[in-house]
C-alpha cells in the first residue's frame, strides 16, 4: 500500500497489530475509525482509504493470516481491540469518537466487540452482518468458534451439529452444498446458514448482545444475499435493540458484496451487479453520515 498526495498510509505490524494506519495530511482529524474485512482475508483497505480522504483517521486491521494472527479465520482473539485502542489513544491525534466497522465475518467480530466493549466504543457499522457468532471457517476436520476472549472460545453456531441430524429440513442446503463441492462449481450458503441457525441447541447462547451495546449502530445488508441471511440478521439484531439507535439499510438487489461482483470462483455472493454497483457510493455516503452526525 502506498500514501498518495492526501493521504499518509504507515504500516503496523505490532504483534496482534497487523493493517496499516491511514491519516488525512490535508483535513484535521475527524475521529477514529477501525475496519475490519472479511473471511476474504483483507483488512478493507478500500473504504479504509476511502474514509482517511474524507478526514478520518483509520486503522484496518487484518483477523488472521498475518504474523502472531491465527493461520485461518479460528480463535481470533478480541483481544485485538485492546490492542488497536491502545494504538488509537497513543497514536491517533483525535481519539474522543471511535466507530468500529465491519463487513462480513467483520461485521460479526465488530458486533461482538460492540456487545463486549460497550464503553470504549461509541459507534459500530456491520456490513451484511451475522446476528450470531458462527463457527470457523478454514479446514473444517476441527471445528471451533471464530473468535475467543481470554483464550475462551466465544459461543457459537455449529454446523458439525446438523450433520449429525439431518432430515427433511436441511437435505436441499445440503445436497446444494455437497453438489458443489463435488462439482467444484461456485455456493450459495445462505440456506445452510439458516438451518445451522433454526437446529441449533445453543442458539440464544452464540447470539450476539448487540442490546448491550449503547452506542448507535447502521447495518446494511443485502437483500439477495446469497452467503448468509445478513438481511434478516440485521432486522433481528435492531428488534432485540428495541428503542436504542439503531439504523437499518437494505439494498433490494444488492447481494453479499455491495457493490461487488455476484460470484466470485468458489462463492455465490448473490445480487445484481449492475444494481449493486450503484448501491456502492450511497452506502459510503451513508456511513459517513452515519460516523459524523452525534
Amino acid at each position: 500500500m502506498t500514501s498518495d498526495k492526501q493521504v499518509q498510509v504507515q504500516k503496523v505490524g505490532k504483534g496482534l497489530l497487523q493493517g496499516y494506519y491511514l491519516k488525512n495530511r490535508i483535513r484535521n482529524s475527524a475521529g477514529a475509525i477501525l475496519v475490519f474485512g472479511g473471511s476474504e482475508g483483507g483488512c478493507n483497505y478500500q473504504k479504509a482509504e476511502w474514509l482517511a480522504h474524507q478526514g478520518y483517521e483509520v486503522l484496518a486491521l487484518y483477523l488472521f493470516g498475518k504474523p502472531y494472527l491465527p493461520d485461518e479465520l479460528k480463535k481470533v482473539p478480541l483481544e485485538i481491540f485492546e490492542a488497536a485502542l491502545s494504538f488509537i489513544r497513543e497514536s491517533f491525534s483525535c481519539s474522543t469518537s471511535i466507530t468500529v466497522i465491519g463487513e462480513s465475518k467483520g461485521a460479526e467480530f465488530s458486533l461482538l466487540l460492540a456487545s463486549k466493549y460497550s464503553d470504549s466504543i461509541d459507534k459500530v457499522v456491520g456490513i451484511v452482518p451475522s446476528s450470531f457468532v458462527f463457527y470457523g471457517l478454514g479446514e473444517m476436520d476441527n471445528e471451533v468458534s471464530s473468535w475467543t476472549q481470554a483464550g475462551v472460545e466465544i459461543p457459537y453456531i455449529s454446523l458439525a451439529a446438523i450433520r449429525k441430524g439431518v432430515h427433511l429440513a436441511t437435505i436441499k442446503p445440503f445436497l446444494r452444498y455437497f453438489y458443489g463441492t463435488l462439482r467444484k462449481k461456485p455456493i450459495a450458503f445462505r440456506t445452510l446458514y439458516q438451518a445451522c441457525v433454526q437446529l441449533s441447541d445453543h442458539g440464544e447462547e452464540a447470539r450476539i448482545k448487540v442490546e448491550n451495546f449503547q452506542g448507535d449502530v447502521l447495518l446494511i445488508a443485502g437483500k439477495e444475499d446469497q452467503l448468509w441471511h445478513s438481511d434478516k440478521m440485521a432486522m433481528e439484531i435492531a428488534e432485540h435493540r428495541g428503542q436504542l439507535r439503531t439504523k437499518v439499510i437494505i439494498y433490494e438487489k444488492a447481494g453479499h458484496s455491495i457493490g461487488g461482483p455476484y460470484q466470485t470462483s468458489q462463492l455465490i455472493l448473490g445480487g445484481n451487479e449492475e444494481q449493486s454497483k450503484r448501491c456502492y457510493e450511497p452506502m459510503m455516503q451513508a456511513i459517513q453520515s452515519f460516523c459524523q452526525n452525534s
